[in-house]
């Protein structure tokens, strides 16, 4: 499988209209041909966490990720889960650059480039071998 997807960075603010870069992620949202299952799960939680007045209900943020991502959600098999988890630790990431690892390593072992606006996650990427470009801010 080859394609693109977008990380959370990006994917959230494609979601949902009132957060900052809103229109240059929706227009990233095209370019992606696959979902990748952490993204997935990343975005639906956060969104339902984001600050009062921007925070959906569970119903919402379900709804709202449903109907913006490609159809094709490309996952980890047990057995791929776990030599990330190996390579994860091996690389000595750690805490919420670990969510990064896993990402980056799903979309590595795919064949998919990932688009990020997350420089915090770029060392995480560049570490695990993932192919990414960065969307302008």
């Amino acid at each position: 499988m080859s394609g693109y997807a977008l990380d959370s960075s990006v994917l959230m603010p494609s979601v949902h209209a009132l957060l900052a870069e809103h229109a240059t992620c929706r227009a990233e949202l095209a370019r992606a041909t696959v979902v990748l299952q952490p993204v997935w799960v990343e975005t639906f939680a956060a969104l339902t966490r984001l600050p009062l007045g921007y925070s959906l209900t569970s119903g919402q943020a379900l709804r709202a990720v449903r109907s913006t991502c490609p159809d094709t959600i490309v996952t980890l098999s047990g057995a791929s889960f776990m030599r990330a988890c190996d390579e994860i630790a091996a690389a000595g990431v750690s805490g919420g650059a670990m969510c990064d690892g896993f990402i980056g390593i799903c979309a590595r072992d795919n064949d998919i480039t990932l688009i990020t606006r997350d420089k915090r996650a770029i060392p995480t990427y560049s570490a695990l071998g993932v192919d990414f470009e960065v969307v302008a801010h």
